[in-house]
């Protein structure tokens, strides 16, 4: 509160200036957005074995109840079933969680793992991302 005084004749006026900004905060109007969350990221097997398939499944919710979209990813030398076939270790913007990969009949690198990945994203800047290790049986 501010107060001053001013001489008008032979009254003293007081003006009082009172500046109020209850509720005026610099608020957005667009609700809040909730990032996916991931339950659950499994393969089928417990490793991968050359010249065969097996299956990873991710299980995810928006507490929005926004529509997820997945996007699948792994080495070069693997291929997810519906993918591109530009870009078979790749599977963007699906509504599909549960993917299928095919090993090759060989690898001429010595190589122990496979990394699988998946990003899901909700349409509105939210996202989550995980990925696993998947032992190769030779």
């Amino acid at each position: 509160m501010k107060a001053q005084q001013y001489c008008i004749g032979s009254h003293a006026v007081f003006l009082i200036v009172v500046s109020l900004f209850v509720g005026c905060k610099n608020q957005s109007t667009e609700p809040t957005n909730h990032y996916p969350v991931i339950t659950s990221f499994v393969a089928s097997s417990s490793q991968a074995q050359l010249a065969d398939s097996f299956s990873v499944a991710c299980s995810a919710y928006d507490a929005d109840e926004d529509s997820l979209a997945y996007n699948w990813g792994c080495p070069s030398y693997l291929i997810i079933k519906g993918a591109s076939p530009l870009t078979p270790y790749q599977l963007q913007n699906t509504k599909v969680h549960t993917v299928l990969f095919y090993t090759p009949d060989s690898l001429s690198i010595l190589i122990d793992t496979i990394t699988i990945s998946c990003g899901v994203v909700d349409g509105r800047g939210g996202w989550a991302s995980t990925s696993l290790l998947l032992p190769i049986k030779r």
